[in-house]
């Protein structure tokens, strides 16, 4: 017999499991919590095609790898992170002062809704394959929250993450009944303690991932209506980006042109940190695109910006190195692909 939904319930089998509460629907719209926005831990690639990914900024440092024979987590992937996120956040807005659970019950459909995504066989065959992926990431970093860090790996979902089918007794065929995903708890415990939370808007599902990295640093440095100044080479770095600086920068004008990203404004100037006088050193010549000042404001404030923008110290060594590490080839054996190391200067996030 098959299973019966009844709304927030999902009566199960006849083989006597009773009844299973879900935490779903999400009643409000999603929100992302600040640091896995702050910070570049999800490839950019909608293929997953990166095994390791590190990021440093001054003594910040994020390290994210993939169990062997996958790729880590995509940005499209973190839509699953930001609606359980959302669902914690959900409990605690319902019941304050509980400890919100780690485990999370809920229906694929609704965060097929939320993220605005189509609800095709395919759609959920990649989903299964975006868990897969979630599970098999895994994660080191000194960004504490809560109050506390973690000095091993962790993996955004932990044991005991299922996605539960009924079967059909007549044709065999699979349904997916529930969701069942154990979230990290250095994420649970950002979402209760530091409770820095921000509204993602619908729009933002569909964009592509550059302009939903440039949407995320928007949001948390433009928050109170700031103009957040910062150079190409640095938010190269933030994004997570591991393209030349110069490619990257063409990505950027790309996002401006394709109609931006919602609710804020990215403007690339035409200046440069100032060079400080270095004895012996040559003058003239020309500038790194690394050094180029961008400016990322609240929208409909770029002019304004760009006559008087908020001045945020960038440091004078500021630059970023790509350092290959393992080579991996690619389906033509006669090139190789290199996974890539960012090192970057401290950010003033």
């Amino acid at each position: 017999m098959m299973a019966k939904r009844k709304g927030r319930t999902i009566t199960l089998s006849s083989s006597g499991q009773g009844m299973l509460e879900l935490d779903s629907p999400l009643k409000g719209g999603p929100s992302n919590e600040h640091n896995i926005m702050v910070y570049p831990f999800f490839d950019l690639d909608r293929k997953a095609t990166r095994e390791h990914l590190t990021f440093q900024s001054g003594t910040t440092r994020v390290e994210v790898k993939a169990l062997s024979g996958q790729g880590v987590a995509t940005i499209y992937d973190r839509d699953l992170i930001i609606y359980a996120a959302s669902l914690v956040k959900q409990q605690l807005d319902t019941e304050p002062g509980v400890e919100p659970k780690r485990e999370l019950v809920f229906s694929a459909h609704d965060f097929f809704a939320k993220a605005c995504r189509d609800r095709s066989m395919r759609a959920y065959e990649k989903f299964e394959q975006m868990v897969d992926r979630l599970k098999g990431t895994m994660v080191k970093t000194n960004v504490e929250t809560g109050g506390r860090g973690v000095s091993g790996w962790f993996n955004w979902l932990g044991d005991g993450t299922a996605i539960v089918y009924d079967i059909n007794e007549a044709s065999g065929e699979r349904r997916m009944l529930y969701v069942k995903l154990v979230l990290c708890e250095w994420l649970v415990r950002a979402i209760k303690h530091d409770k820095k939370m921000f509204a993602v808007p619908t729009s933002y599902f569909d964009l592509p991932p550059i302009a939903r990295r440039l949407y995320d640093l928007a949001r948390v440095n433009c928050d109170g209506g700031k103009v957040w100044e910062t150079t190409l080479g640095k938010l190269h770095a933030a994004v997570g980006s591991n393209v030349p600086v110069a490619r990257f920068k063409v990505q950027v004008n790309q996002v401006t042109k394709d109609g931006g990203i919602p609710e804020f404004d990215v403007t690339i100037t035409d200046r440069y940190v100032p060079l400080l006088p270095t004895v012996g050193a040559k003058t003239g010549g020309r500038r790194s695109v690394a050094d180029q000042i961008v400016l990322l404001s609240p929208g409909g404030t770029v002019e304004a910006a760009v006559e008087a923008p908020e001045v945020v110290e960038i440091p004078d060594e500021a630059k970023m190195e790509i350092r290959p590490t393992k080579p991996r080839r690619t389906r033509k054996a006669s090139k190789v692909q290199l996974d890539e190391e960012i090192i970057a200067p401290k950010l003033d996030l």
